[in-house]
């Protein structure tokens, strides 16, 4: 599950990026969500906000500032993903 982050995390941004300068296409989006149903599980917070970034998009394409917050909205669930598991998250005597 873990393997498949980063591939999905690095089309998401530049998915993210594309749609901050106008040139995003309905076949990125549609090749990013693929790429988050075969690669991520189901439950995978990633890739729920690649598919609800999906269907936002087919919302509000034809809008640029609606789909700015939408493109902020992905970027940020890739730094999420993408940050590291605390070291010893089981130990009370650190975490409380």
């Amino acid at each position: 599950m873990r393997a498949g982050i980063r591939p999905v995390a690095s089309s998401a941004v530049t998915v993210a990026l594309k749609a901050k300068v106008g040139s995003l296409t309905p076949m990125d989006v549609e090749q990013l969500r693929t790429q988050a149903e075969e690669l991520l599980d189901e439950g995978v917070p990633l890739r729920g906000a690649v598919f609800d970034f999906a269907t936002q998009y087919e919302l509000v394409r034809r809008a640029p500032d609606e789909l700015l917050p939408v493109a902020d909205a992905l970027f940020q669930a890739v730094q999420v993903a993408l940050r590291p598991e605390p070291p010893d998250l089981h130990r009370r005597d650190i975490h409380g």
